[in-house]
């Protein structure tokens, strides 16, 4: 089934390795710039690292076990 198309709510689940953020219209420039430069800064640092930045830097609690799988 096209996952676009379902229409019974029990069949929604979150996928693994995904999470959800949301910005500030402010913010969108700054986004669109990161989204660009984004395969170059990947080939400097993991994508984990990244991303255990972003927890820090916002203050998000967070444990290693439930982070990865």
């Amino acid at each position: 089934m096209d996952q676009g198309t379902r229409s019974d709510p029990g069949d929604f689940c979150w996928q693994n390795g995904y999470g959800i953020f949301s910005i500030g219209f402010s913010q969108m420039t700054d986004v669109r710039d990161y989204i660009a430069r984004q395969e170059a800064h990947h080939r400097k640092a993991a994508f984990q690292e990244g991303f255990r930045a972003l927890l820090r830097r916002y203050e998000i609690a967070f444990d290693e076990q439930y982070v990865w799988d």
